[in-house]
């Protein structure tokens, strides 16, 4: 029963992990990018020995702060978003879960660069899945392990990484009548974690403690415990729906400067999956980092792609 639990996990995992899925579908070019690795555990944004403390909680001017309360994360998301929209960045995923004896049951990491310009966009996918179980078969019956995407000038080109070391690209051009989803792409790979962030650090009990200095960048630290409406980490839209229990003991921690930066989030929670209901302990970190300083450079691989690839225009 748990093998088949681990494959609904992969089913509907979400966007929130990095990308959407490699494989057959209604997308141009029969792409949605999906992806992951087995790194050490999720850390938490609990200020480490490094960090500076300082006596003062002032943490006055930040949107959706009062006194030392979360009072509007709608508002403190809305200025999250809009810093991070207008400059350059790396954003950093790792959704893990684990079976109740810590053993991980999948993982994926996601690392995105956007340039200062908001005009070319690399992302770095990877995923693991405990005892190498089977996933949704991509190409060829054999399971994605990596990922690489690349998005510019509206072209759209993939890196796919498949068991046992075989590589597949994908590619799509988008002309003018199509750059709509061209858009729809770039948001899916370039969000801010607005969503995710504004229920995360929603509710009544999210509350705001004293300031640290880490790398001469002032934070402040937010604890939820609870709120009021979960964020959607795992998706149940895709089939077979339902198929994720509710969940329970959610958690959020989080660091977030005085331009209202939400540089570092970690959500833990439990739920339960499959017609078995096995237990399944999650954890989902989003940061930010090169904020201001992220550059983005052609992959290695992007002549070869278009070599292999058959890019015609999506929607000529």
């Amino acid at each position: 029963m748990v093998r088949r639990s681990i494959l609904v996990v992969v089913v509907v995992l979400t966007l929130l992990a990095g990308c959407s899925a490699f494989g057959a579908g209604d997308t141009p070019g029969g792409t949605t990018p999906t992806g992951v690795s087995t790194p050490p555990p999720t850390p938490t944004a609990t200020p480490t020995a490094t960090d500076t403390a300082t006596v003062t909680s002032d943490s006055r001017g930040i949107p959706g702060v009062t006194d030392r309360r979360v009072t509007d994360s709608s508002a403190l998301v809305a200025a999250h978003d809009a810093t991070l929209r207008n400059t350059s960045v790396t954003a950093h995923r790792n959704l893990t879960l684990r079976y109740p004896n810590g053993t991980v049951a999948y993982q994926q990491l996601s690392t995105v660069r956007i340039d200062s310009q908001r005009d070319r966009l690399f992302a770095d996918v990877s995923y693991s899945l405990a005892d190498r179980l089977v996933t949704v078969t991509p190409r060829h019956g054999e399971p994605t392990t990596g990922m690489d995407v690349w998005l510019a000038n509206r072209t759209y080109l993939v890196e796919a990484t498949f068991e046992p070391g075989n590589v597949t690209y994908r590619g799509t051009a988008f002309n003018e009548s199509t750059s709509d989803t061209y858009e729809i792409y770039w948001a899916s790979l370039a969000g801010t974690g607005q969503r995710y962030l504004s229920k995360a650090l929603g509710g009544p009990n999210a509350t705001v403690g004293d300031a640290v200095t880490r790398d001469g960048t002032t934070l402040y630290s937010v604890e939820s415990t609870n709120p009021e409406t979960p964020p959607s980490i795992l998706s149940t839209q895709s089939p077979p729906r339902g198929a994720f229990g509710q969940p329970t003991n959610v958690s959020t921690t989080a660091l977030v400067s005085e331009q209202s930066v939400v540089h570092r989030s970690t959500t833990t929670y439990t739920t339960t999956v499959g017609e078995d209901d096995t237990p399944i302990q999650v954890a989902y970190t989003l940061r930010f980092t090169d904020i201001g300083s992220t550059t983005v450079e052609r992959p290695s691989w992007y002549e070869t792609a278009l070599n292999r690839t058959d890019l015609s225009e999506f929607g000529s």
